[in-house]
């Protein structure tokens, strides 16, 4: 009887040594996967996006300055047009006086 009872609590015994050493290993393999590498990936965005915020910042002010050449280009374009026009209208102006 002795003999029946063994093998059995030998296979218990080692059914819950392997279901222990898989609880652990899909113990391990969830933690790395729902807490370390979403908190890398995390870590990793946040130093992404203040190197990007640090890049704005650089690039900003030669934005600036280059939307103030172009505005300022386009106003000496818009006062030779109304230069222009302003003379037209004088020439026209002075055809209809005389």
């Amino acid at each position: 009887m002795e003999e029946n009872n063994r093998p059995k609590n030998t296979r218990e015994i080692l059914f819950t040594e392997i279901a222990r050493g898989v609880a652990i290993v899909v113990a391990t393999t969830a933690i790395v996967f729902f807490v370390v590498t979403p908190d890398a990936e995390i870590k990793s965005n946040i130093k992404l996006m203040q190197q990007d915020i640090g890049f704005i910042k650089e690039n900003h002010l030669e934005h600036i300055q280059d939307c103030l050449e172009q505005q300022e280009e386009w106003n000496k374009e818009m006062d030779n047009r109304m230069d222009s026009l302003d003379n037209n209208i004088t020439k026209i102006l002075t055809i209809l006086g005389e």
